[in-house]
């Protein structure tokens, strides 16, 4: 079918332009005129520029809030397939940091507390940039919406990229179909259950800085709780800042190549 609908367009069609190093589809007609696309444009930049609020979109991803055209957290909240796995997160990150920074490390003076305060906000800060951001889902095509950017293009001209049965796109070559989403992620990486979704383009670097940030929490958290509950000496050796740097030391290297 797909056959005939680009025989019977290739006809009445010019032949594609590029603008700006962007293939704008049958761009001319015959008498090398604009086609009049602008009104279907605006329709979709307005869209795009809409405030959405508890939305799903693309694939298992619900919109909590902000615009379709927004990315990152906190001025876009998307949810993924596994978003209680998330918040399961931040609450083991949470519970033993209660104790830690406001219980343990608060007794242990103001610098150890502002340590403990930096390290937390920290790692749940790159935790909720990576959970509640856009990984780089590519908005996917219904039936007739590929058929009719087929029979725009019959020749197949300045089309890049690999087919997807599923999302009925040509998604770039670094993109990939993530099953468990049921949506193609731009730079995929892997599907983090513990994040709620993909780790793709628009977290990745989001991601990396929450590991690193985790580690380090992780090793503050334990530290100071085994000060704090005496098994390393007196309460005024546990608020020396230099014996918590010490110990911080020698418990990282153990953990950093199970990581």
């Amino acid at each position: 079918m797909l056959d005939e609908v680009r025989d019977a367009v290739a006809e009445q069609r010019g032949p594609d332009v590029e603008l700006g190093g962007k293939t704008r589809l049958g761009a001319t007609d015959d008498h090398g005129g604009p086609e009049d696309s602008e009104p279907a444009e605006d329709e979709a930049l307005d869209k795009a520029s809409r405030w959405c609020v508890c939305k799903k979109v693309d694939g298992q991803h619900f919109l909590v809030y902000g615009k379709p055209r927004r990315q990152r957290f906190p001025f876009h909240c998307v949810l993924g397939p596994d978003w209680w796995c998330s918040f399961i997160t931040i609450t083991l990150i949470m519970i033993p940091s209660v104790f830690a920074v406001w219980g343990a490390a608060a007794s242990m003076g103001p610098f150890v507390e502002l340590l403990g305060m930096i390290s937390f906000a920290t790692c749940l800060g790159s935790f909720m940039l990576t959970a509640f951001s856009d990984p780089g889902i590519i908005k996917r095509q219904t039936q007739a919406e590929l058929e009719q950017a087929l029979a725009e293009n019959p020749s197949g001209q300045h089309v890049r990229g690999l087919f997807c049965n599923r999302c009925n796109i040509y998604r770039p070559y670094t993109a990939t179909h993530c099953y468990d989403c049921d949506a193609c992620i731009e730079e995929h990486d892997h599907h983090c259950p513990w994040t709620g979704h993909c780790i793709g383009k628009n977290n990745l670097t989001f991601f990396w800085v929450f590991l690193s940030s985790l580690l380090f929490h992780f090793v503050f958290v334990v530290i100071v709780l085994n000060l704090w509950m005496g098994n390393s000496g007196t309460a005024s050796a546990a608020s020396d800042p230099a014996l918590i740097a010490d110990k911080m030391l020698h418990v990282a290297p153990p953990i950093v190549p199970d990581m």
